[in-house]
């Protein structure tokens, strides 16, 4: 179904009707709602909501917040003079009024606990003094009376006390003390408007409009669906008060003159409906859009795109695209809308139109746009990658709606020219990563926040403290390890422990990580934490690290928000951080994200190979695990400059004299990183169209051997045996094989020279080595070892054993 077929339907439901078959019989019943009265009886016990009982002996009604007196004796305590345990341990709740119906069978108020009779029969006993109620019951002449009906207050389900008043006995005595104060009041508006009697655990919902009514009681149902706790002082008052402005919807309330508590559930009431009554259909015709009918978190705002046309286009762009978007949905989405928005803003502010006639746009405004993108950028308002990414998604975005036919007649881009479009060189080239540090934090640093875990503790709780020493121990992303299962730890075949986690940005569940025993041991007094704390709870569903609020079953994780502000209050309130250089490090820049780069960084300083490493960090591309780390630039070109020293031509000869005399001033930087600019099996190339090519266009058809424009060094030692390797058994294989004419033979034949000059490379880059003293070739291979690792050495296929994770914990108190 198309979206303008979704906005053409008609609504199908009655909205209070709608609600009401959204909300389940059993809870209905769970809640103690009694659908002929009309009244909520919400249970003492329920884990949601529940309520604590006056510790006033005899009193039992419900208290108020987290006092254990009711309203009633908070009244009395007040007066009394005594203190609350003094007060406890004398007072007795004597009598409550208007409460039940008389003894002999009447459909009658009593007159009170004490005095269990309705007026008459009372009028009857008093005219035979001595008898004891029991006798007086006892007498065979008593006769149940008929009852005068409920009381006229429309809200109230007593009966009436007599047969004069309309009244029940408690709002008998309310009219006559309002009516006496005014005169003038009108007996009707007044029974319409006036609450019922607060008893025990009652809330009537008589007197509100069926769609209030349903908006109540489907609020109270998403509360607890959520596991949100609601007490009767938020909902009574909130019930009160839609009865007395006689409000057709809760959306009528004005919630200005509440507490923060009760205007936090008048909120969830309101969102709770309107997200039920709402559809994608619903919301596209907003502005605004409330992602969760759409299944995710958060909202989306196109009120800053000004022309009409441009919104709608964007918007039916949003609608496609969502579906397709998993984790930061909102936030993702809305940076392209943003995107368009300073396509929107060009247009306005360049084009005499405002940019509001689609048939008046063409390349010229897309010029205006990338010029005003150079301008911002020059001004400071943006930065180059910011540019950059704006102008690439507005590309892109123009295409898509290209493809999704919103030029067609009818749509929003009816009439839009084919120029106005962007090319691919109207975006400017993404800015490249220099020699500047990664968001990894430096080691010293990190310990320092290891040192300061216990004021965590202090300040947040002994989870977050726990959840940080995670991430820093594990390099897991925050969500993965808020949403950490109760069980989530197994040992392997060896002994050693494994983090079990879900990657939930690309939905790989149930993944393995390698841990330290001191990791594991962390995780395992975090389970018997989170057991004393939820005992009842199906193991299965607890979290590790369970949030406190909101969450009686320990069933919801940590919330990443959460963790994320715990965090930056934490690093704020440390003191300076310093660098091992004596600069104070930015604290702007700790936050929980950076511990994964931080964690990768550690075990690429320690020699992982890029394969395990990606492994370790769940990565599906090597190259995405390539940008979480970076080698210094001080400790690259030490490395290079060492190996440098050892390189070679295709004779043998060496080339560092050459190459020593290019590296000054801004030369030497690109020269000491890569003498040779591609990369080739088992060297480097510095043939000048084949580099232009990225390496794939050699015009000798990759004769390395043969040619001068070919380098190794001692880095390439191992792809330079492989290849010789091959090399002989491709020999071998092409001698054995029959069914091939002479020239096709000769043609697959590696020739003699290729495998000498091969082998005489690598004998020459071995007895480059042999001269080395021990310490120098100690200081070479360590040069080995990180130029290899700070670049892409093109793969041979050559079958290897993988290095396992070291043990890279930091410690801490």
């Amino acid at each position: 179904m198309t979206l303008a077929t979704l906005r053409a339907a008609p609504p199908a439901h009655d909205p209070a009707d709608f609600l009401l078959r959204l909300i389940p019989a059993d809870f209905l019943a769970e809640i103690g709602w009694d659908d002929e009265r009309q009244v909520l009886f919400m249970p003492m016990d329920h884990p949601l909501l529940g309520w604590k009982a006056c510790k006033v002996t005899g009193c039992g009604m419900p208290t108020r917040g987290r006092t254990q007196l009711c309203l009633p004796c908070e009244r009395e305590l007040a007066t009394s003079g005594q203190d609350e345990a003094a007060f406890l341990a004398s007072q007795r709740v004597t009598r409550r009024r208007g409460v039940g119906r008389c003894l002999v069978g009447c459909q009658r108020p009593w007159k009170s606990s004490l005095t269990p009779l309705c007026e008459a029969h009372l009028h009857r006993r008093k005219r035979t003094p001595g008898l004891s109620l029991e006798e007086f019951l006892a007498d065979p002449s008593l006769t149940p009376l008929p009852g005068f009906g409920e009381c006229d207050v429309v809200a109230c389900d007593r009966i009436r006390y007599g047969s004069k008043s309309g009244f029940c006995k408690a709002h008998g005595t309310r009219w006559g003390q309002d009516f006496q104060s005014y005169p003038h009041l009108d007996r009707a508006t007044w029974c319409r408007l006036e609450p019922a009697i607060e008893e025990m655990n009652n809330v009537t919902l008589r007197g509100l409009t069926p769609l209030a009514r349903a908006q109540v009681l489907y609020g109270l149902y998403e509360r607890c669906r959520r596991e949100m706790k609601t007490g009767l002082t938020e909902v009574r008052p909130l019930v009160n008060d839609l009865r007395r402005r006689q409000s057709d919807s809760l959306d009528d309330l004005v919630d200005t003159q509440r507490g923060m508590r009760a205007r936090q559930v008048l909120e969830s009431f309101r969102l709770a409906h309107q997200r039920a009554l709402s559809s994608p259909a619903t919301e596209c015709t907003k502005n605004t859009w409330d992602l969760h009918v759409f299944g995710h978190a958060g909202r989306l705002r196109f009120g800053k795109i000004v022309q009409p046309w441009l919104r709608e286009a964007t918007k039916r762009w949003a609608v496609e695209d969502l579906p397709r978007r998993r984790g930061d949905v909102a936030g993702t989405v809305q940076e392209h809308i943003n995107h368009m928005a300073r396509l929107s803003e060009s247009l306005r502010l360049q084009r005499t139109d405002r940019g509001e006639t689609v048939f008046g746009l063409g390349r010229d405004d897309i010029v205006q746009f990338t010029n005003r993108m150079a301008y911002l950028e020059s001004r400071g308002d943006i930065s180059s990658r910011t540019r950059h990414e704006n102008c690439k998604h507005v590309r892109r975005m123009l295409t898509r709606m290209r493809v999704l036919g919103l030029t067609r007649a009818g749509e929003p881009l009816e009439g839009l020219p084919p120029d106005f479009a962007m090319r691919d060189e109207d975006v400017p080239a993404a800015p490249e990563r220099g020699d500047e540090p990664g968001r990894a934090l430096p080691l010293p640093i990190v310990r320092g926040l290891c040192d300061a875990l216990p004021l965590l503790e202090s300040m947040a709780s002994r989870d977050y403290r726990i959840a940080v020493e995670l991430l820093i121990d594990t390099g897991r992303r925050p969500d993965e390890i808020c949403q950490l299962a109760w069980d989530c730890t197994r040992q392997d075949t060896d002994g050693g422990w494994l983090l079990i986690y879900d990657n939930i940005k690309e939905q790989r569940l149930g993944r393995e990580l390698p841990i330290t025993e001191a990791t594991a041991k962390l995780i395992h007094e975090q389970k018997r934490v989170a057991r004393e704390r939820f005992p009842h709870t199906d193991p299965r569903q607890l979290k590790l690290l369970a949030r406190v609020r909101r969450n009686p079953r320990g069933v919801h994780g940590l919330a990443e928000e959460t963790l994320a502000s715990r965090h930056r209050e934490w690093v704020d309130s440390l003191p300076p951080l310093i660098t091992p250089e004596g600069q104070e490090f930015v604290k702007e820049d700790i936050v929980p994200y950076a511990h994964r780069h931080t964690y990768a960084q550690r075990h690429a300083d320690a020699g992982v190979p890029v394969d395990v490493l990606s492994e370790l960090m769940d990565h599906r591309s090597l190259a995405i695990t390539q940008t979480y780390y970076r080698v210094s630039a001080v400790r690259r070109r030490e490395a290079v400059d060492k190996v440098a020293r050892h390189q070679l031509d295709r004779h043998g000869a060496p080339t560092w004299r050459e190459a020593q005399t290019l590296l000054d001033g801004q030369r030497a930087r690109y020269a000491r990183q890569a003498i040779s600019q591609v990369a080739v099996p088992f060297g480097s190339c510095g043939e000048p169209s084949n580099v232009q090519a990225g390496g794939g266009a050699c015009p000798f058809r990759w004769q390395c051997g043969g040619c001068d424009h070919f380098r190794t060094d001692a880095s390439y030692l191992p792809e330079l045996k492989g290849y010789l390797d091959e090399l002989r058994r491709t020999k071998e294989r092409v001698l054995a094989a029959t069914g091939l004419d002479d020239w096709a033979r000769e043609k697959a034949l590696p020739s003699e020279e290729e495998i000498t000059r091969v082998k005489h490379l690598i004998a020459r880059v071995g007895d480059d080595l042999d001269r080395l003293t021990d310490t120098e070739r100690n200081e070479l291979e360590e040069a080995i070892t990180l130029v290899r690792r700070s670049r892409r050495v093109v793969p041979l296929g050559m079958p290897h054993v993988r290095q396992p994770a070291p043990t890279l914990r930091l410690e801490r108190p």
